[in-house]
């Protein structure tokens, strides 16, 4: 099994019923993927950090500015799976628009960095009910989108 170049150590695949990182509404849209889907891999990482947080200006800031900035700036990956040698970059969302086309897209720009050579990442939106808009837009950029009726 190859590894990400993170010091954050997968997890076993499996139902945990709820996650601290997740809303209950995430929770269930996973709970739902991991039952319909108990072999789509091995290990995940939740709730992956990736990418840079740019410098901040502190000079002429309020106190509560670089909290507000770094919660702003970071971005963390809900669930990346690993599939056989590579490795599936998974956005959940109740319903499913073009904040999470951007989010995957950047996720997939930000995880490069942490890929073993020879790796690829493929990005994934799970999620109850997609805009229809998402749906070509997301196949011509290879996204996979997945529908799980009654979940939105």
């Amino acid at each position: 099994m190859q590894l990400l170049q993170t010091d954050i150590q997968p997890e076993p695949y499996g139902l945990l019923g709820s996650y601290k990182h997740m809303s209950p509404e995430d929770s269930e849209i996973w709970n739902c993927f991991l039952t319909k889907y108990p072999n789509h891999c091995d290990y995940i990482y939740y709730d992956l950090p990736v990418g840079e947080i740019p410098d901040l200006d502190k000079s002429n800031c309020q106190m509560n500015y670089e909290r507000y900035a770094r919660q702003t700036y970071s971005k963390r990956i809900d669930v990346v799976a690993i599939v056989g040698t590579n490795f599936e970059v998974i956005e959940l969302k109740p319903r499913a628009g073009m904040v999470a086309f951007g989010q995957v897209l950047m996720y997939l720009h930000c995880i490069k960095k942490l890929l073993p050579p020879g790796s690829m990442a493929t990005g994934t939106i799970i999620t109850g009910k997609a805009d229809p808009d998402l749906l070509p837009l997301a196949e011509a950029h290879d996204i996979q989108v997945i529908e799980l009726a009654g979940q939105a």
